[in-house]
């Protein structure tokens, strides 16, 4: 039974999912006020960002054809490589325009890393710093 249990974790974690659909769920881990609402154009925003961020800190993959496997983007394709349509696409700096994924293991590996580094543009607090607060000076 432990064995067919690891497969089954391997076969999700091996998954791969739109940039876009990650780049929601990485919004959804990073913001630290979740219940706040926020209005259309800043919603939007914010998935750009995290879009961008996790172009930065995941691999991405792309398929060459209808019916190819997906292959990881090389370093040297995603130099000057940005987001548009919130992940929907990434649009390489010869211009290409590609419809990308992330592998659900690299996600959550991303999602870990950026939320010890903070990513600017999302209202986030890190875990680790103590909330600030002026000195006092004795009287």
């Amino acid at each position: 039974m432990g064995k067919r249990r690891t497969l089954i974790v391997d076969s999700v974690l091996g998954q791969h999912i739109a940039l876009s659909v990650a780049a929601h769920l990485a919004r959804s881990q990073l913001v630290s006020k979740r219940d706040v609402r926020y209005d259309t154009e800043h919603f939007l925003e914010m998935l750009d960002v995290a879009a961008r961020a996790l172009l930065k800190s995941a691999a991405i993959y792309v398929r060459d054809g209808p019916g190819s496997d997906p292959r990881e983007l090389r370093i040297d394709e995603l130099e000057g490589a940005t987001v548009i349509q919130c992940g929907q696409f990434v649009v390489l700096s010869d211009g290409r325009k590609l419809s990308a994924s992330i592998k659900r293991s690299d996600l959550r590996d991303a999602i870990a890393l950026l939320s010890c580094v903070g990513v600017p543009g999302l209202v986030q607090s890190r875990p680790h710093e103590a909330p600030t607060s002026e000195p006092t000076e004795p009287t």
